[in-house]
């Protein structure tokens, strides 16, 4: 193609992200941003971070929380690493902290995509331009963006650790994952993914990192502070709150259907909480099997076998953890960039995979409203279904297309 249309390819689809941009900016709230600024404040005061989360389950299963009600306040639930690294912004009025936590994130977003571009080693015009067709309009990063949450910085992280890992530099892949899972604790299961393909250099640099920045922090916001995180996390672990409709996991689905709770009536006004348990497990579990089978063999991380059998692993890992909020679904671009130029640098193509791929992307990247045809318990776990479909191309691509070839070279 001539180098002219490719840069004005290029050009047109920057300009529609861009106008995408705009858009979500100009209904950017920094819900979840102003709860991680006022548990830096609060950190800086001596204070405890975690203050609202007694209020916040008392309203839960009391029935009385609303979502539009203001005058609950949403509580810190992340350990204490994430508002210490928030605590330079309180130096700042709110509202400039907030829009440079906007622009920031935003930068991070595009960084996080061409670092997973260069792992795959399509750093060039066709990877830009599936990148770009991916990030127009897609729904997970608008709500990242919106709410100014931090799973942005998350996926940025894993990215880094993707390419170091490409690199050979597995101790750079292993700090990367490691800060991100003192952050969340969720990143951590990729570091056990790592050690089941037995990068244990990889692996052992991402638990080290973890335990050292997540036990630094604990001591730097005070144990008691820590304490009291219990309380926090409790309440999105599990409980009514697990049927949020953003949750997106399958704990979430069926919570919805078998769990009591305040925002969606239950399958029927069945009110089987151990059922909900007991089907998000087995599921979870099925699905954890799949990936470890499929996954058994030693792969050079060199090969495409490894670049699918790494999305594969983050896309388990969003289906199978107990909350899995939309916005953490930004980081399935790690997975859609690399099967999207898998597509397009494949020919003939293979219509299964594309068609599939197209499916998955806009059940996962499009919000959707009910229709009457379609079910509305559907609707509401879409992302989710997206997901599923999204797996399941992956394992099929590594059963049906890609050899596991021998390790080269063995640990690096």
């Amino acid at each position: 193609m001539n180098r002219w249309v490719q840069v004005l390819v290029i050009l047109a689809l920057a300009a529609l992200v861009v106008w995408w941009g705009v858009g979500v900016f100009r209904i950017t709230n920094n819900h979840d941003f102003e709860i991680f600024y006022q548990a830096a404040e609060r950190l800086r005061a001596g204070e405890n971070i975690y203050a609202e989360s007694p209020a916040f389950r008392a309203a839960l299963e009391s029935g009385q929380f609303n979502m539009g009600d203001d005058s609950i306040r949403w509580p810190y639930g992340n350990p204490p690493l994430l508002a210490i690294l928030t605590v330079p912004l309180t130096f700042l009025p709110y509202e400039v902290a907030a829009a440079l936590w906007t622009g920031l994130t935003t930068v991070l977003l595009l960084g996080a995509c061409a670092a997973v571009l260069a792992a795959i080693g399509r750093l060039d015009w066709t990877g830009a331009v599936v990148a770009l067709v991916l990030l127009y309009g897609y729904y997970p990063a608008t709500v990242c963006l919106r709410l100014g949450q931090v799973e942005i910085l998350l996926f940025l992280l894993i990215a880094l650790s993707f390419l170091a890992l490409k690199r050979g530099q597995d101790a750079w892949a292993g700090v990367a994952l490691g800060f991100a899972t003192a952050i969340k604790f969720f990143p951590g299961a990729l570091i056990l993914f790592l050690a089941w393909k037995r990068k244990w250099k990889a692996a052992a640099w991402g638990l080290g990192v973890a335990a050292v920045a997540l036990g630094a922090s604990i001591l730097i916001a005070g144990p008691k502070n820590f304490a009291a995180y219990t309380e926090a996390w409790s309440v999105y672990a599990g409980g009514a709150f697990s049927a949020f409709p953003l949750n997106q996991s399958l704990n979430g689905f069926f919570s919805r259907l078998f769990r009591p709770n305040i925002f969606w009536p239950t399958l029927r006004g069945l009110q089987l909480p151990g059922l909900a348990t007991g089907l998000w497990l087995g599921s979870a579990a099925v699905l954890g099997a799949a990936l470890a089978w499929f996954t058994r063999k030693p792969v050079d991380v060199r090969s495409p076998r490894f670049d699918l059998e790494f999305a594969a692993a983050i896309v388990v890992l969003l289906l199978a953890q107990p909350h899995s909020q939309v916005y953490a679904f930004v980081w399935l671009l790690l997975p859609l960039i690399v099967l999207a130029c898998r597509v397009v640098s494949t020919y003939p193509w293979s219509w299964l995979e594309a068609g599939a791929l197209v499916i998955a992307y806009f059940m996962l990247g499009r919000q959707w409203f009910q229709f009457p045809p379609i079910p509305v318990r559907f609707v509401r776990s879409h992302v989710m279904f997206g997901t599923l479909l999204l797996a399941a191309l992956a394992f099929y691509i590594l059963w049906r297309k890609l050899p596991a070839p021998a390790a080269q070279g063995g640990e690096r």
